[in-house]
C-alpha cells in the first residue's frame, strides 16, 4: 500500500485515519501529501531528524516517518533506510566532523542497532553523501565522517549531488584533479572503493593525454588492482609532493594485508612495478635508500610527458595568507612610510588598476621589490605582514635549495620556479607574491673570468633571473643582507628598492614595549639607549626570559635580568659570551 494510500485510509462511521503505527506524532495526522511535497529537501531531513531524536530507531519510528523517508528516497536517488541515516548525519553534522556515537547520543539506539546499518553508511560514502575522514583524534576506535560543503549546497538547491567527471580536461586539470584523489586517500583516509573508482574514472576518461593513454596500457599487463594504483599514487606523488613515498606509507593507500605484500615484494625487489623498470629505490645522500621507492626516469619519460618541470623543494601549496599571524613591526618613519605606500599597492582594488595603467603606457606590469640591511631589521616579516594585509598568498623560494649537483639541473630549477608561479597567477583568485627569502648568493656581484663549472652555473642562474625579472609580470620581492656586493645589474629590475637600517631609540623603546608590553617605561626606555638592537634580537631576549619565567617562575629585578640577556646578546671582541 502506497503513502497516498495510507493517508486516505479511513474506517468507521466518524471517517477519521487510521493510524498505522501506535505512537504516531500528531502532526502527521493533519499533514497531507502535498504538505509533504511543498517541504524542501533540508526542511524534511530536519521533520525526520526532529522525530528520531530519542527514538531509538526502532519500527515504529521507522513508520511514522515513512512518507518524509519515501520523499527523500526519491529526490537523492537513496533507499529509505538510508534518508533516515542521512538525515540525522547532516542535522547532527558540526566542526568537520561526525561519529556514529553521536548518532547514538542523538536517537538512544544501542551501538549493536547502528552497526546493523553500517552497510547503508558504506553506501552512503560511495554515493558521496558523506566521506570517510579517519579516524578521530580523540578516538582512535571509532571513524569519523564528514558532510562535503558541495554536497550541502546541491541539498540547498533540492537535488540530489552528482559527482564531477572530470573527463576531456587539459593535463593541468588532470593533474591537480589525480591529485586531490590521492590526497583523500592518502592524507585523510578517504574510501578505498572511492579511490579506486575515481583513480579508473579520471584515467579512462581522459584518453586523449599521453599519460591516461600509457597507464591504461600498463593496467593491462598487470595482474593485480593494487600494482596500478600504486603507480597512479606515484605519478601524483612525483608531480606535487617531492616524488619519494615511504614504503612504511603504502598502509596509507591500501588496507594492512595488501600493503605488508606489496612491502615484501619491493623489498625483494620483485614488484611487477620494479621488474618493469617503473619504480625504484630513492637515493639520499648519493646513497640508496630502500626504505622508499620513487618513479624511474623511465617512468617519467613515458608518463609525465606533458607535466613541466617542477622545482624540487619548492612546494606547489602556496603559504595561504590567512594562515600568516599577526604581528606588530616598529619602523622608522622613512620606511614606515615606504611599506605604507606597499600595502595600498598591492591591495586589489588599486593593483589591479595601476597594472592595466602600466600596460595601456608601454610599461611593465611587474611590481619587483627589493628589502635589503642588516639582519634582524624586520625584512621577512614585513613581507608576511604585507601578505596577511593584503589576502595574497605567498609561494616562497630558498635559494640553496634549487642548486644541484648536476649540470643543468639548478637553472632548470629556476626556470621551473617561474612556469609555477605564472600557473599560480592563472590559477589563484588574487595574484600571490614569488618571495625570494635570502637571496644574497644569486643577485650578488657574477663571477667574472670564471673556470670552475659552479661559477658557470651560478652566472647561469643569474642571467635566467635577470631575464625573467625583465618580462615579470606579477608581485616579486626579494630580501638580502648584501649592501656592498649588490649586483648592478639588478639594479634597475627591482622597481622599490627599500633598506631596512637598525632601528633607533624611539623606535628601540616601540619593539621592547610591542614584544613585551607589561615593560615598564623606564625600562624599555633605558635598554633602548643603552642597547644597540634589531627587532630579532630583542626578540631572542623576550623569548630568553618567557623560558626563565617558565623554569624558575616569575623575576623579581627584570631590568637586572635583561640586562644580563642582553650583554649575552651582545658580540664583542669577536667572540659570543654563551648564556641561556
Amino acid at each position: 500500500m502506497g503513502i497516498k494510500d495510507k493517508l486516505k485510509r479511513r474506517s468507521g462511521m466518524n471517517n477519521e485515519p487510521v493510524l498505522y503505527c501506535n505512537e504516531m506524532d500528531e502532526k502527521i495526522l493533519v499533514e497531507t501529501i502535498e504538505a509533504i511535497n511543498s517541504l524542501s529537501v533540508l526542511q524534511t531531513m530536519e521533520r525526520i531528524a526532529e522525530l528520531s531524536e530519542d527514538s531509538r530507531l526502532s519500527d515504529d519510528f521507522f513508520r511514522q516517518i515513512e512518507p518524509y523517508a519515501d520523499k527523500l528516497s526519491s529526490v537523492l536517488n537513496i533507499s529509505p533506510v538510508q534518508a533516515v541515516i542521512y538525515s540525522i548525519f547532516v542535522d547532527n553534522y558540526y566542526d568537520h566532523r561526525l561519529q556514529l556515537s553521536d548518532i547514538r547520543r542523538h536517537t538512544g539506539a544501542r551501538l549493536t542497532k547502528l552497526v546493523q546499518y553500517q552497510g547503508e553508511i558504506d553506501d552512503l560514502v560511495r554515493k558521496r553523501y558523506i566521506r570517510r575522514s579517519g579516524r578521530h583524534p580523540d578516538d582512535r576506535d571509532e571513524t569519523t565522517y564528514s558532510v562535503p560543503q558541495c554536497v550541502l549546497s546541491a541539498l540547498r538547491e533540492n537535488r540530489a549531488y552528482e559527482p564531477p567527471r572530470n573527463h576531456n580536461v587539459n593535463f593541468s586539470k588532470f593533474a591537480r584533479c589525480l591529485e586531490k584523489i590521492v590526497a583523500e586517500r592518502y592524507e585523510r583516509g578517504g574510501s578505498y572503493e572511492i579511490f579506486e573508482d575515481d583513480c579508473m574514472d579520471i584515467v579512462e576518461g581522459n584518453q586523449q593525454l599521453s599519460i591516461c593513454r600509457a597507464l591504461t596500457k600498463i593496467n593491462e599487463e598487470l595482474e593485480d588492482s593494487e600494482d596500478w594504483l600504486l603507480l597512479v599514487a606515484m605519478c601524483a606523488i612525483e608531480m606535487f609532493h617531492g616524488g619519494r613515498l615511504g614504503i612504511r606509507n603504502f598502509s596509507k593507500i591500501f588496507n594492512e594485508q595488501a600493503a605488508d605484500l606489496i612491502i615484501l615484494k619491493v623489498a625483494e625487489e620483485i614488484h611487477p612495478l620494479q621488474k618493469m623498470g617503473l619504480i625504484e629505490f630513492g637515493f639520499a645522500d648519493g646513497m640508496i635508500d630502500k626504505d622508499c621507492v620513487q618513479l624511474s626516469l623511465k617512468a617519467k619519460k613515458s608518463l609525465l610527458k606533458e607535466f613541466k618541470f617542477k622545482p624540487k623543494n619548492v612546494s606547489q601549496n602556496l603559504l595561504a595568507s590567512h594562515s600568516i599571524a599577526e604581528k606588530t613591526l616598529c619602523y622608522n618613519e622613512t620606511v614606515e612610510s615606504e611599506v605604507d605606500r606597499l600595502e595600498k599597492l598591492l591591495m586589489n582594488k588599486n593593483f589591479k588598476g595601476i597594472s592595466n595603467r602600466m600596460r595601456s603606457a608601454g610599461m611593465k606590469a611587474g611590481f619587483t621589490c627589493l628589502f635589503y640591511g642588516d639582519p634582524g631589521t624586520g625584512k621577512t616579516e614585513t613581507v608576511l605582514q604585507l601578505a596577511r594585509k593584503t589576502g595574497r598568498n605567498i609561494m616562497q623560494v630558498d635559494f640553496s635549495t634549487l642548486r644541484d649537483k648536476y649540470v643543468g639541473e639548478s637553472e632548470k630549477n629556476l626556470q621551473a620556479v617561474f612556469d609555477s608561479y605564472r600557473d599560480a597567477v592563472e590559477n589563484e583568485k588574487l595574484c600571490p607574491i614569488l618571495f625570494f627569502n635570502e637571496a644574497d648568493a644569486i643577485i650578488g656581484k657574477r663571477f667574472e673570468n670564471v673556470l670552475h663549472s659552479v661559477d658557470k652555473m651560478e652566472n647561469a642562474m643569474q642571467n635566467i633571473l635577470l631575464q625573467e625579472m625583465e618580462t615579470f609580470e606579477g608581485i616579486l620581492i626579494a630580501t638580502t643582507n648584501l649592501q656592498n656586493n649588490f649586483d648592478g645589474a639588478f639594479e634597475r629590475r627591482f622597481l622599490f628598492k627599500l633598506q631596512f637600517e637598525k632601528p633607533d631609540v624611539s623606535v628601540r623603546m616601540q619593539i621592547w614595549k610591542s614584544i613585551m608590553p607589561n615593560l615598564a617605561d623606564d625600562v624599555a626606555i633605558a635598554l633602548a639607549k643603552e642597547y644597540d638592537f634589531s627587532g630579532g634580537q630583542i626578540q631572542n631576549i623576550a623569548r630568553k626570559l618567557l623560558v626563565d619565567e617558565l623554569l624558575y617562575g616569575t623575576q623579581k629585578n627584570i631590568y637586572g635580568k635583561l640586562k644580563e640577556y642582553c650583554e649575552n646578546e651582545k658580540i664583542s671582541n669577536g667572540r659570543k659570551r654563551i648564556g641561556f
